[in-house]
């Protein structure tokens, strides 16, 4: 026979907290593995901080953070909701989330090493992200949403969809308000990438704040036998050149074009399908071919 061991406290204090709201502690600390599944919801409000130190296992459940902050240890979520409004989440090493669906509104998340998310939808509004050593994730269901974020920063405002591959080491990617990225467009951010409002960018580009390798041979057979493509990080030694990218409010980026490291598109452009561009685009302009031509774009009231 199994004994199970009861703590007639903590059952009180459960049951004390469901339906007295007003002796509900706003601090409160655990330890040991927790698991929520079959359906459960767990709201934290009112300026409240959670620390588990333990595991953290989250099943067909839903967790909503409002102006507060929760720690954890190792975290699984599956098949599951998770919302945070005006809060911060710390999630520990080797945190996993798949088949769920992230809701962020000016929230700062945290990942310690060895985060993965897959078939995951996020929407993340003014909210900042701060990833450790090495984050993976992907869409299966559609196979094309890659993220690969090293130490970054990831800023994106309210109302903006990617639909993009996104590879970020000790960078910095910014992405404004009402803009959406399409399928099969790749953006690789080793410097800064700033992406403004209103901004259009069409399927298969290509933005790249880097030369991708080095020129030097021998740093790409090293990178080459350090690992690559499986798991390589760049080193300051084998890191590419880079510089920053800037594209501004209500820039439209045509299908299948490339945008290169350095490179600053005004408000208001037009990059032209299959544009290479190599120079800077002003403001109201039309670029196109390649070499680019460039052409002032009229506007008419409408």
């Amino acid at each position: 026979m199994h004994k199970f061991k009861i703590n007639i406290n903590q059952v009180l204090k459960l049951f004390l907290w469901k339906y007295f709201k007003f002796l509900r502690p706003s601090n409160i600390n655990i330890k040991g593995k927790i698991i929520f599944n079959r359906y459960s919801q767990i709201i934290i409000d009112k300026q409240s901080k959670i620390n588990i130190e333990g595991d953290f296992e989250i099943g067909f459940s839903s967790i909503i953070l409002e102006n507060s902050s929760i720690s954890t240890g190792k975290i699984v979520l599956h098949n599951s909701v998770l919302e945070l409004h005006k809060s911060q989440i710390i999630l520990g090493n080797n945190a996993h989330l798949k088949n769920s669906q992230l809701n962020f509104n000016q929230t700062r998340l945290i990942a310690q090493e060895q985060y993965r998310i897959h078939s995951v939808e996020i929407a993340a509004h003014e909210s900042i992200f701060e990833i450790g050593s090495y984050f993976f994730g992907q869409h299966l269901s559609e196979g094309i949403l890659k993220w690969s974020f090293r130490k970054a920063k990831v800023i994106v405002g309210n109302n903006t969809r990617l639909q993009c591959a996104i590879n970020q080491n000790d960078a910095s990617l910014a992405i404004g308000s009402n803009s959406f990225i399409n399928s099969g467009t790749s953006i690789s951010c080793l410097n800064s990438i700033m992406i403004g409002n209103y901004v259009m960018i069409s399927y298969d580009c290509l933005i790249f704040d880097n030369n991708s390798h080095a020129l030097n041979y021998k740093i790409r057979r090293q990178e080459i036998d350090n690992g690559f493509p499986n798991g390589t990080i760049p080193s300051s030694i084998n890191k590419p050149n880079n510089a920053p990218i800037s594209i501004l409010d209500d820039v439209w980026v045509g299908a299948r074009s490339t945008i290169l490291k350095g490179i600053s598109i005004k408000s208001k452009s037009v990059v032209a399908s299959n544009t290479v561009v190599t120079d800077n685009v002003g403001e109201l302009t039309l670029v196109y071919g390649n070499p680019n031509n460039y052409k002032p774009i009229e506007i008419k009231e409408i």
